[in-house]
């Protein structure tokens, strides 16, 4: 199954579960408390500014500062996406998937949160619920990652079937 393309494509970077640690090359860790990255008060500024903190390791003083994106800026959408897809990447399914939940109410035609609410889902187990997100994305729009998602599902499904009737 596709994990989320989509959402690191948009972003322009591959996902990242350890981010590498900034004075020992080679070393990997999960977090690191980072302030060395100074923000200026716009939001492309800060918006790089929680990139690099990202990128850094320090997911918590990124999460802090999309957040404060999100409050001054609700109509921006990228911010909403980055906290969700950090939480993914720390493995905080339950909290990515809301923060999804979140931006999918917010941008209820945006393919990319619907698929980051679908894939956290799925991750959880909670099959049922990210079938609904893919029917109410449907309803209102098309997607071909869907289409091929469910492709694959169909076809594993099947194969499943060809092994057990045989």
């Amino acid at each position: 199954m596709r994990r989320k393309s989509t959402l690191n494509q948009a972003k322009g970077e591959p996902a990242q579960l350890s981010h590498p640690h900034p004075t020992r090359p080679g070393k990997t860790h999960g977090r690191v408390r980072s302030s060395r990255f100074p923000c200026s008060a716009d939001y492309n500024s800060r918006f790089e500014c929680a990139n690099q903190l990202r990128k850094a390791g320090d997911a918590d003083g990124a999460i802090r500062i999309l957040r404060e994106l999100v409050a001054a800026f609700p109509e921006q959408a990228a911010a909403y996406l980055i906290i969700g897809d950090i939480l993914w990447d720390e493995g905080s399914l339950s909290a990515a998937a809301k923060e999804f939940r979140v931006a999918t109410k917010r941008f209820p035609e945006l393919e990319i949160a619907s698929l980051g609410l679908f894939h956290t889902l799925w991750q959880e187990s909670k099959t049922d619920a990210a079938f609904d997100e893919v029917k109410r994305f449907q309803s209102i729009s098309f997607s071909q990652e869907y289409k091929g998602i469910i492709d694959d599902i169909l076809h594993e499904d099947f194969k499943d079937n060809e092994t057990h009737s045989t």
